[in-house]
């Protein structure tokens, strides 16, 4: 996740993260906890926990490729340095991820 400031990974609230296909009516996934947060600066490197990942195995229609995958937030999401909430990314208009990485591993 790129932010245009310095965010405190501490902060980050991961049940305030939505991803969602805005094509696939009710392909929406709310985050319950990440299975780890490295902050970088103005980036936070959030890996999904297994709970989510079984859960997005629920939703074929979600987070499969680039034009699958979208994130909504709310203002408690994070907060920066001066302790500024996240601006709001509301489902009806969720942001499109700028990169995507497909899973290469294979179940074993």
């Amino acid at each position: 996740l790129n932010f245009s400031e310095t965010v405190l990974a501490n902060t980050l609230v991961p049940t305030a993260v939505t991803l969602l296909n805005p094509n696939a009516p009710g392909a929406q996934l709310n985050l319950s906890a990440p299975s780890s947060v490295l902050p970088y600066g103005a980036a936070i490197c959030l890996a999904l926990s297994p709970a989510d990942l079984n859960a997005l195995k629920l939703h074929p229609e979600l987070a499969k490729n680039a034009s699958t995958t979208f994130l909504a937030v709310s203002t408690n999401f994070v907060e920066d340095v001066h302790a500024n909430g996240a601006d709001a990314v509301l489902t009806s208009n969720p942001l499109p991820v700028g990169r995507f990485i497909a899973d290469a591993v294979a179940p074993v």
